[in-house]
This record gives C-alpha cells, sequence and structure tokens, in this order.
C-alpha cells in the first residue's frame, strides 16, 4: 500500500476522535452494540424453535425474552446511535472547514492557487466536504459491519462448517462494491476539473459584478451552453462509472443467491436425516438473508470508506504540501529595524507554474534605502511579478534579493510582511464598517481612530469617510440591508488608506517597503494628481527610515516624480533612470512618454 494511501488512512481514523474524541467512542460503542444484535436474535430464534419442537418450555420462554431484550435494545441503540452520529459529523465537519482555512491561510506564498494541480484538489475537498465530515459515521459503519460479519460466521460454523463458505462467497460482493466505489471516485477525480470550471463560469453568471457585461454582450446563452457542457461531462463520466460498477454487483447477487438455495438444500438434508435440527434450518434461513445484507453492509461500509479514504489521501496530500510550503518559508532572521543599504537584485529569474517562459529574466538592480521607485511597462512586462517577489509571495527561481546585504530569503516571511505595505490593482472589498475596512492594514491599530483618520488623510480619502451617513461606523457593502456600498474609486481611496496605516504615528515599526499598484487606476484624473502629491509626500517622509516606496503606473505622467524609474519590456530591464535622463536617452521610456502625451494633448 503507497504511502500516501497510508497516510490517508491514518488522516481518516484519526480525525473523528481529534474532533470529538468523547463522541467518537461513544459511537464506536454504540455501533459494536448494535452489530451483535442480529446475530443475537437469530441465534434465539434457533432456541425457540427447537424449544417448540422438543416441548422445552424453559428454552422458548428464555429465548423469546432474549428476543424482546434484543429489540428493547435495538430501539434505544437506534435512537442514540442517529443522535451521536449527526453530532459527531457536525464535530468533524466544522473541525475539517476549520483546519482546511488554516492549512491553506498560512501558506506563505500564493503558489498553490495558481496551480491547477492543487486548485483541483482543494476543489475535490470542497465538494466532497460532506465525505469528510462522514469520517465518523463511516467509521462507526465499518466496525458495526465487521462485528456482525465475524458474530454471523461463528453462528453459521456452529451450524456446520461447511457453511462458512457461504461468508467467503459474499466477499465477491464485498470486492465488487469496493470495485464499484473505487470506478466512482476515480471518475469524480477525473471530472473534477471540468465541474471546477462548471462551478465558476456559474459564478459569473450569477455575479453582481458581472452582469452588465454578461447582458451588454449578450452571452448569457453562451455561459449557459458551456455550463451545461460541462456538467454532462461531469455526469457522463460519472454514469459511465455507476453502470460498470452496477454489473458487478448484479454478478455478485446472482452467484451468492445460487450459493445460498444450495445452503438451505444441504441443511435440509442434514434435518431430514437427523444430523441437524430445526432450529439450525431455521437459524440458516435467517442468517442467510442476514448474510446477504452483512455482505451489503460490509460492501456499503468499505464502499463508503473508500471514498472517504479517497478523499482523505486528497486532504493528507494537501496537508503535506502546505507543511513542505511552509517548512520551505521557515527562516529566522528578523528584517533590520531601518533600511540603510537597500534592496539589490541579483541575476533574479522567476517562473510561474505551466507558464511557457519566465516572467522575469536576469533581473539586476539597486534600489537605495529610502528611494522612491517607480515600475513602467507595457501588460506582461514583469511588474507584478517583481512586487510579487519583494513581498515574498514567490521565491526566485534563481538569483537573490538582497536586503541591506542579507538575503530576504533567510528572513521570516511574516515578519517581513509586518514591515512591509501595499495597496494593489485588484484591492479587496472588505465588507466591514469603514473604520475596520481601513484598520485593518495595521491589526494592533485597528481601533486607534487617531490612526485611521490620520491614514485617511494621508490617501486623500477622508471626504469619502466623512459624506457616509455613520462616518467612519457606516456599514458598508451590499451583503447587508444596513450597507452602503461606495464607487470603485471610493473602494480604491479606502484600500489606499489601508496601505497607509502602517506609515502614520508609527515610529518603532514604519514599513520598509511600501508597494503601490495602480494605486489610481479606479480614479479620476484630478483625483489621480491630488493623490499622488500625498503619495510623492509619503515617499519623502519615508526617507528618514529608509522606506523604500515602489510605485506602478501606467499613466508615465505620474511617475515623474520618482527617484528611479525602472523600464520592464518582456520580462527584463529595458533601461533605467531618472526621468530627465529618460527622456534624454530618448530610448523605451521616451518613447512611450511621448506617444502618452501625444495622446492627452489630442483629447478634446
Amino acid at each position: 500500500m503507497s504511502g500516501d494511501r497510508l497516510s490517508g488512512i491514518r488522516l481518516w481514523l484519526t480525525t473523528g476522535f481529534r474532533a470529538a474524541p468523547l463522541l467518537s467512542a461513544a459511537g464506536v460503542g454504540v455501533g459494536a452494540l448494535a452489530a451483535i444484535q442480529a446475530p443475537a436474535q437469530a441465534a434465539a430464534a434457533k432456541i425457540l424453535v427447537n424449544g417448540i419442537i422438543q416441548h422445552d418450555r424453559r428454552a422458548a420462554v428464555w429465548a423469546a425474552a432474549v428476543s424482546c431484550c434484543v429489540l428493547l435494545v435495538r430501539f434505544m441503540t437506534g435512537l442514540l446511535a442517529a443522535a451521536v452520529q449527526s453530532t459527531a459529523a457536525d464535530r468533524v465537519h466544522d473541525f475539517v472547514r476549520a483546519d482546511l482555512m488554516r492549512i491553506t491561510t498560512r501558506i506563505p506564498g500564493i503558489r498553490h492557487h495558481e496551480q491547477p494541480e492543487v486548485a483541483d484538489r482543494i476543489a475535490l475537498l470542497q465538494q466532497g466536504s460532506r465525505g469528510l465530515a462522514d469520517a465518523v459515521t463511516t467509521l462507526f459503519a465499518v466496525v458495526a459491519a465487521l462485528i456482525n460479519a465475524g458474530a454471523i460466521v461463528i453462528l453459521l460454523a456452529g451450524i456446520h462448517p461447511l457453511l462458512m463458505l457461504l461468508p467467503v462467497i459474499g466477499l465477491v460482493r464485498v470486492w465488487t462494491s469496493y470495485t464499484d466505489a473505487k470506478l466512482r471516485f476515480g471518475a469524480f477525480d477525473r471530472v473534477i476539473g471540468y465541474r471546477r470550471l462548471a462551478d465558476r463560469l456559474t459564478r459569473i453568471a450569477r455575479s453582481p459584478a458581472h452582469a452588465v457585461e454578461v447582458r451588454v454582450f449578450g452571452i448569457q446563452q453562451l455561459l449557459l451552453d458551456r455550463i451545461g457542457d460541462n456538467f454532462a461531462r461531469v455526469a457522463d463520466g460519472r454514469l459511465a462509472a455507476t453502470r460498470k460498477g452496477m454489473y458487478y454487483e448484479l454478478a455478485a447477487r446472482v452467484v451468492f443467491g445460487s450459493a445460498f438455495l444450495a445452503a438451505i438444500a444441504f441443511v435440509a438434508v442434514g434435518v431430514r436425516g437427523g444430523a441437524l435440527s430445526a432450529g439450525d434450518l431455521a437459524l440458516l434461513v435467517i442468517l442467510g438473508s442476514r448474510v446477504d445484507e452483512t455482505a451489503g453492509g460490509v460492501a456499503a461500509a468499505l464502499r463508503r470508506s473508500g471514498e472517504t479514504v479517497g478523499l482523505f489521501n486528497h486532504y493528507s496530500w494537501f496537508r503535506r504540501q502546505a507543511e513542505e510550503s511552509t517548512g520551505a518559508a521557515v527562516a529566522t532572521s528578523n528584517p533590520p529595524a531601518r533600511l540603510r543599504h537597500g534592496i539589490e537584485l541579483r541575476h533574479v529569474t522567476f517562473g510561474y507554474p505551466n507558464s511557457i517562459g519566465p516572467a522575469l529574466t536576469d533581473i539586476n538592480l539597486t534600489i537605495g534605502a529610502g528611494a522612491s521607485v517607480a515600475l513602467v511597462g507595457e501588460n506582461g512586462a514583469g511588474k507584478s511579478t517583481l512586487i510579487k517577489l519583494l513581498t515574498k509571495l514567490y521565491e526566485p527561481s534563481q538569483g537573490k534579493i538582497l536586503l541591506d546585504g542579507e538575503e530576504l530569503g533567510a528572513i521570516s516571511p511574516a515578519l517581513w510582511r509586518l514591515r512591509t505595505s501595499a495597496a494593489f490593482q485588484d484591492f479587496a472589498r472588505f465588507e466591514f464598517t469603514a473604520a475596520t475596512t481601513v484598520g485593518l492594514g495595521d491589526l494592533p491599530r485597528i481601533e486607534n481612530t487617531r490612526t485611521i483618520r490620520a491614514a485617511l488623510d494621508a490617501a486623500d480619502a477622508a471626504a469619502v469617510v466623512d459624506a457616509l451617513p455613520a462616518g467612519m461606523r457606516t456599514q458598508l457593502g451590499t451583503s447587508f440591508i444596513d450597507g452602503t456600498d461606495l464607487s470603485g474609486g471610493q473602494w480604491q481611496r479606502l484600500a489606499l488608506a489601508r496601505s497607509f496605516m502602517r506609515t502614520v504615528d508609527n515610529p518603532t515599526a514604519e514599513p520598509l517597503l511600501l508597494l503601490l499598484d495602480e494605486p489610481t487606476a479606479a480614479l479620476d484624473p484630478d483625483a489621480e494628481h491630488a493623490l499622488y502629491e500625498h503619495i510623492a509626500a509619503a515617499a519623502r517622509a519615508g526617507r528618514r527610515t529608509g522606506t523604500i516606496t515602489v510605485l506602478v503606473s501606467h499613466r508615465l505622467s505620474m511617475v515623474r516624480m520618482a527617484d528611479q524609474i525602472i523600464v520592464l519590456h518582456r520580462g527584463r530591464i529595458a533601461e533605467t533612470g531618472t526621468h530627465p535622463e529618460l527622456i534624454a536617452a530618448n530610448g523605451r521610456y521616451a518613447e512611450l512618454f511621448n506617444l502618452q502625451a501625444r495622446a492627452y494633448r489630442q483629447q478634446p
């Protein structure tokens, strides 16, 4: 058995006891008690029949009393098992969801979000989350089925040793059920990519954020067709596996039915010859159906356990990948209290998973402490990739990034990010109160109204909050009945204010790196110009702590204030210098700047 499967089984067997130890132990006990009830009742039936035929009143009364007690215990354990299993499943469900969330959010980088294999595994775990939650219930079923099977084998052996062949033949059905589960889960595994795509398209079709574009371009039917096609592929794959498994199940039932009829004939002959009792025949008839039910129960338990173990294999794989990613990022060094020399990139190359070529190639760059830097270039030039490397969301494929001479890779990602701040083009719209939405930028001071107000002022966003119905206490977002929605530009101003939280009134832990990725993409030109004045002021203020400000913008007229402009082209540095130097060089930057300048002059 492979290591992955063993780790999946181990995780399955332990998860329930980690999530709900007392309930899990109680469930196993109740399952074991329920498992011996049917064999006990069958044994009592044998004694009852023989007692009646042999006129043994004491034995008949005793057997009837046992049957009544078994029925009472079955009724009680049925109620108890339902309550225990349901509660335990809920506990495990909550535990697994929290564990998956914890594992995912603690991964230092974002590579796992952009790998199809990992995305498929995560989607599969999400789709099968109920199967993970039923881990305890499945374990109860397996324990009960095995105990029940063992008791039946003992009773059949008591009639005649040859009858032990019946459970052996019943194992054929167990094997076919296992094969059926393997086929089903294999099919589910193969089509999960189609299911993930269908779910993504469904979210697009239903999302208010895409509603206008979907209707303007009239792509509703196209989306419905693509969704239908992908769901059809999922259904076809699973139906084929179900049909094949059904053939195996049918063949197993025919084989067992024939063997059961032969066993009845064998025992009937024994009763007629006096070698066996009428009670033995009654016991066989009862146990024969129980053998079939038990084989079915064992088969169902194994099928469920097969599906559960399959999910836990993925769960174990994902946990291991997360641990390896987290372990690979373990670093003991702290970032410096302030930058004295700056950041240096030496022969840095980076490529995304499954990409055709590297996004950055042989980047050599030195950024002095306290400098303001602008990254410019066409889409796909590598600007955002460089920012991801600087924030340790990715590690370079080749080369080194040095921070005051020490490798950035040796610095703890969590501690480094405490000394960075950023505003991104694809900013998050956190639907909290306005104060909290901004305060998230510095968690230790999330309720510090003075700091939040200073960050709003630094981002030229105070007017946005002051215009809200309840000011900073206003609930934002359309997810709430009393929530207030904002325009794209207003949301971006709050995102920028969030990035300034660590830069204001924070003398002991000011950020060493401030990243602004298209921070004014949703603003009008007048607001953009005013905001860049604030950004320039923040960059100048950061020089006393050596803070490096990195600005990404497509509007070249707004990057002239930068101490250093870096022009990226196809993942390489095309040129670098100040605005006057690059204009005088009459290279790529000058060409792009003049093109934009002419375009603005030509606007009415």
